[in-house]
């Protein structure tokens, strides 16, 4: 797959009116494992491609039009093979657009919600945003909004009021929020972290620390989520939130 992304996409694309190429590569050669966790040590082995941040930040915001004519292409490109002779009929071509539909993501708080139970048992819970006590009922909420980030990792799900959890909906936390809010956060990361280390560990390298090592992790995890809830309100024009009360 790495050869094919160097020798293929990342060869013929091209800057407008010119032979600059939008992406560097450098893909390695790896050998085959039983089995991977697809994390950022794992991938980098493979190589890897870098582009123009305008071009990324670019296809961010207008990804919600560039998806459609993206796929669109590739059916009457798939409907043009000999093999889908009998697909190629505008009647049939649905059935391609099926084949090409993302499978629906599954919102899950199962582990997170188990691990927080057990821990009530002991000791006194408070929600994460607005610090009051939590009473037997409370929510798991996905502080990445489910909706807007299809993410189930264990450091995006952290106990809530019911009603503050409805009242931020699908809003993103703000980053003044979180900074006043941190001592907390990683607190109950770390008390998850306690319960499920392994994946905890993996899911938060993937998804915020990035190239950074696991050394002092709290600090550099609360620095990235702050600058994943700023992009996500000044770039992508997502509606910031604060607790009313």
């Amino acid at each position: 797959s790495a050869q094919n992304i160097r020798d293929m996409p990342c060869k013929y694309i091209t800057l407008p009116n010119s032979n600059a190429r939008v992406f560097e590569v450098d893909a390695k050669t790896v050998r085959a494992k039983d089995s991977i966790f697809l994390d950022l040590d794992s991938l980098t082995k493979w190589g890897e491609f870098s582009l123009p941040e305008t071009t990324w930040l670019a296809l961010s915001r207008y990804a919600c039009w560039i998806e459609p004519v993206l796929v669109s292409e590739w059916v009457k490109t798939m409907a043009s093979y000999q093999g889908n002779e009998r697909l190629n009929s505008s009647d049939k071509q649905h059935l391609l657009y099926q084949a090409l539909k993302w499978e629906e993501p599954v919102r899950s708080t199962t582990d997170v919600r188990k691990r927080f139970d057990a821990l009530a048992t002991t000791q006194q819970m408070q929600c994460v945003w607005s610090a009051k006590t939590l009473q037997r009922k409370y929510d798991i909420d996905h502080s990445m909004p489910f909706s807007r980030w299809p993410n189930n990792d264990l450091w995006n799900l952290l106990p809530s009021k019911p009603q503050i959890n409805n009242e931020k909906k699908d809003k993103i936390p703000s980053p003044i929020l979180i900074e006043n809010r941190k001592e907390m956060i990683v607190q109950y990361w770390e008390l998850i972290f306690k319960g499920l280390p392994e994946r905890f560990k993996k899911e938060i390298k993937v998804s915020l620390l990035g190239n950074s090592g696991f050394d002092n992790w709290q600090i550099t995890t609360i620095k990235r989520l702050v600058e994943t809830c700023n992009h996500l309100i000044t770039i992508r024009g997502f509606e910031e939130w604060n607790p009313k009360n």
